[in-house]
This record gives structure tokens, C-alpha cells and sequence, in this order.
């Protein structure tokens, strides 16, 4: 559930910014004077909670980022649908 909370964050904030905050990166001003203090660590707390024992501040924007993204192919249809991803398309029959 934090995973997706997450994931809906990134989709609505960018995803440098939620990762940076998860990272524990203070100095990037998009955060110090956009968002609130109570945003900020409930950010945090949510990647260390699915961290369970790594520490988010030593890892990678890639390792993080990969985190943000679907686990199961079930998660990714949901979120291919939800994103507006899908095809959207309907069949054509062909005559002949």
C-alpha cells in the first residue's frame, strides 16, 4: 500500500523529487520551499519502511527509482490502466 501511495506521489510531484526526499537530499531547493516538513517525512518514512533494514541515504537514484516501479505483471496492468497506458484501441475486423 505504501508502494502505491508512493507511486501516486511520483506521478503527481515527478519522480526526482520523491526520490530525493527518500534519499534523505536536502539541498535541492524544489523541496526546502515547496513542500511541507510533514510531506517530507512521511515520504521518508514510507521508503524506509519498504527498505525494512537498507539505509534509503546510501543508495542510488536507479535503485531507488526501481523501487517506485510495479512488482507483479498484475501491479503493472494496473498501473498501464490507471496511467492511460492501455490499449485503447478496438479490434478491426478484416473482410476477405
Amino acid at each position: 500500500m505504501r508502494k502505491s501511495k508512493l507511486r501516486e506521489q511520483a506521478k503527481k510531484y515527478s519522480e526526482r523529487v520523491i526520490i530525493n526526499i527518500g534519499m534523505g537530499i536536502d539541498n535541492d531547493p524544489a523541496i526546502n520551499d515547496k513542500y511541507s516538513l510533514q510531506f517530507v517525512q512521511q515520504v521518508s518514512d514510507d521508503f524506509r519502511f519498504i527498505l525494512g533494514d537498507r539505509d534509503p541515504t546510501k543508495m542510488t537514484f536507479p535503485e531507488m527509482r526501481e523501487l517506485l516501479q510495479p512488482d507483479s505483471l498484475f501491479e503493472r496492468f494496473a498501473a498501464r490502466k490507471a496511467n492511460g497506458i492501455a490499449n485503447q484501441k478496438d479490434f478491426l475486423a478484416i473482410k476477405g
